[in-house]
């Protein structure tokens, strides 16, 4: 398992409690993916979770673009997304200082348009899946 994230306090934090299980960490941002220039992989499985919620489209989708290819055959990419419909919004804004991107179900799925169908196995998205007010989406692309 590998977790990555830009900031260095959070991976020796990560180092600190998981390494000991095997876990190790990777440094870079974003940007480095997409414009292709951080190698990460390959994997079996990519879960990101919280970092396209900071991502206008574009970028989203060329993130999804370049993970895609890292991942082991077979092997899902699953982004987990909040959904344009969060009632939470307000306070969440206006109370914990938490902004971000809220995309509708056509949008989280658009994030995975770029790549190739015939590299697709399987697209889907899953909407609330145990999630009380369904506020989640969770997009799984695997591939063929």
């Amino acid at each position: 398992m590998v977790a990555f994230d830009s900031d260095a306090d959070s991976l020796r934090e990560i180092r600190r409690c998981y390494g000991a299980q095997g876990v190790e960490t990777a440094a870079g941002t974003v940007r480095r993916i997409v414009a292709g220039k951080l190698q990460l992989g390959p994997f079996d499985l990519i879960y990101a979770t919280g970092i396209y919620n900071y991502l206008e489209q574009q970028v989203g989708q060329r993130l999804t673009e370049n993970l895609f290819p890292v991942a082991a055959s077979r092997r899902p990419v699953a982004d987990l997304e909040f959904l344009d419909r969060v009632r939470e919004r307000g306070y969440m804004e206006s109370f914990m200082d938490w902004h971000q991107i809220y995309r509708s179900p056509d949008q989280i799925q658009d994030l995975a348009d770029g790549i190739d169908p015939k590299a697709v196995r399987d697209r889907r998205l899953a909407i609330g899946d145990g999630e009380e007010y369904q506020n989640i989406g969770i997009l799984h692309v695997v591939k063929a």
